[in-house]
């Protein structure tokens, strides 16, 4: 990254990956309007949480928008639906695949930076890696907010350090080189290997519940059901929530 990026916006906890070249500017040019920041969350009292926790940030105005509001937006004079925000802030925590799949074909549709306010989905890493914006943790401070959306306005990606793991997980191969692999079947586990904790993690990974909402039903931190699920995963070699589970219901290890 030059240093003189570094020194205008001293990303001392954050790393900016430049995807245009531009510079960060610490605000809009005079007469134009503040960017809005659309805050989206699965619940009203998150989305107001975070506005006002941001609320203070200055040169940018604060949107609480449930997903809907940004999937759906109103129809605007030029009959064209656009959501009513200049960048996307998204809690990932409790909203569905399928809202979150949703929400970065918004951001890729309208070319509305996104960013993510804590660890998505490794599906949703890949299909957002092109969108500036990028990834930093829930609780992250008001500064590192604040220099996030400056970073993402000025078509830069930031990644925290919390999420260093994830850079080289984030671009997919452009080009794969198609090869045909002779199907081989799946073998069936042969007996419960899974302890009672794994099976109740399961069984809801299985309903399609994200870790934070297993989390809560469990008792637990959302960091011991993630190391439960990678406990399955080795158990039962499937390189995926999806695999596991088909593999266990094959076998005999869930509940249908």
């Amino acid at each position: 990254m030059p240093s003189q990026l570094a020194q205008t916006t001293s990303l001392t906890l954050t790393r900016a990956i430049s995807t245009d070249g531009h510079t960060i500017t610490e605000r809009p040019e005079r007469g134009l309007p503040y960017p809005t920041v659309g805050l989206v969350a699965a619940y009203r009292c998150q989305r107001l949480r975070l506005s006002m926790r941001f609320g203070t940030i200055p040169s940018f105005r604060m949107l609480p928008m449930s997903a809907q509001d940004v999937v759906m937006p109103r129809q605007v004079a030029s009959s064209v639906l656009a959501p009513e925000c200049d960048l996307l802030v998204v809690e990932p925590g409790d909203l569905a695949h399928e809202t979150l799949s949703e929400l970065v074909q918004v951001a890729r549709r309208h070319d509305l930076p996104l960013i993510w306010l804590g660890e998505p989905p490794i599906v949703h890493r890949l299909a957002s890696a092109a969108i500036p914006g990028g990834i930093i943790p829930s609780q992250a401070s008001t500064t590192q907010v604040e220099r996030t959306l400056q970073a993402a306005i000025a078509g830069l990606t930031v990644i925290h350090p919390d999420y260093a793991h994830v850079v080289d997980q984030t671009e997919p191969d452009p080009d794969p080189v198609p090869y045909i692999v002779e199907p081989e079947p799946t073998p069936i586990v042969a007996e419960p290997v899974l302890s009672p904790r794994e099976h109740e993690v399961m069984s809801h990974v299985a309903s399609g519940l994200p870790n934070k909402a297993i989390a809560r039903m469990l008792g637990i931190t959302d960091h011991t059901v993630k190391f439960h699920v990678s406990s399955v995963l080795t158990k039962l070699n499937a390189a995926s929530r999806t695999e596991a589970v088909a593999i266990a219901t094959r076998g005999g290890l869930l509940d249908t």
